[in-house]
């Protein structure tokens, strides 16, 4: 075993001597896929329903190994409300739609290769439910709607810690194409009585793609490119115009206007 771990290490730690993938890699990524929710509430409730989730996210770089990507995900699902509890369910059993914003915040070991980044780490999500009704609630059913709210913000239900697993394809230009996998576990788990310890966990896959950085002297060819255009349309903006100069381009104006 001690042999194995040895190899293991030494193959780590050569991928990331000979590493410049992650160097050139853009910060400002979106991801889009599928989330996994657990759900075994019973018969009455939707079974582990998928969703479409959309992310936006931005790494920021500790050092030439770790790194810290906060991502703001997005998706929406049906809730109904029974026996005290808020569960999925299905479309013609819900009471409330609920919008999911879930902000995680992972640190990450990254490995890379000429043109592949693998990352691992560990983090902490918080997710945020907001609860509204539908257009079937029945009238005298509408305190669901607080119910289910309050159910979301109770017990730590908001907390999930997180682990995560990435993998980009980085070109020459710092943009990327890649995949993640991250799996979450709510710490209300430890704390109230499920019908299975894997009760509202979440498991995401999504494929994400980098932008690519730009350079200073990218931002100032830029801005330089953007000065001289202002100077061929506006000529009168110059700073060092004449007076004689600038009643002429007045004159030439008003006769052609």
């Amino acid at each position: 075993m001690k042999k194995i771990y040895a190899f293991v290490f030494f193959c780590c730690f050569s991928l990331s001597l000979f590493s410049n993938a992650a160097d050139r890699q853009g910060k400002l990524f979106l991801a889009a896929g599928p989330t996994l929710q657990i759900n075994t509430d019973g018969l009455e409730t939707a079974p582990s329903p998928i969703s479409f989730s959309l992310g936006l996210g931005y790494s920021f770089s500790l050092n030439k190994d770790l790194a810290i990507s906060p991502e703001l995900g997005f998706w929406s699902l049906y809730y109904l409300y029974l026996n005290d509890r808020a569960s999925p369910a299905a479309v013609e059993k819900r009471d409330v739609q609920a919008l999911h914003f879930l902000l995680d915040i992972p640190l990450l070991y990254k490995i890379s290769t000429e043109n592949n980044v693998f990352s691992f780490g560990l983090g902490i999500a918080l997710l945020s439910r907001v609860a509204f009704a539908t257009a079937v609630l029945p009238e005298n059913e509408e305190y669901k709607v607080g119910k289910i709210n309050d159910f979301f913000w109770s017990d730590f239900r908001y907390l999930y810690p997180e682990a995560t697993i990435t993998w980009d394809w980085v070109l020459e230009n710092g943009s990327s194409f890649g995949l993640s996998f991250k799996a979450y576990y709510p710490v209300a788990n430890f704390i109230t009585e499920l019908s299975s310890p894997l009760q509202n966990s979440l498991f995401s896959l999504k494929v994400r793609c980098f932008f690519p950085p730009q350079s200073k002297q990218n931002n100032k060819d830029l801005n330089y490119l953007n000065k001289k255009k202002a100077a061929k349309v506006f000529p009168f903006q110059q700073p060092f115009i004449s007076v004689s100069r600038l009643r002429n381009l007045v004159i030439v104006r008003i006769a052609f206007a």
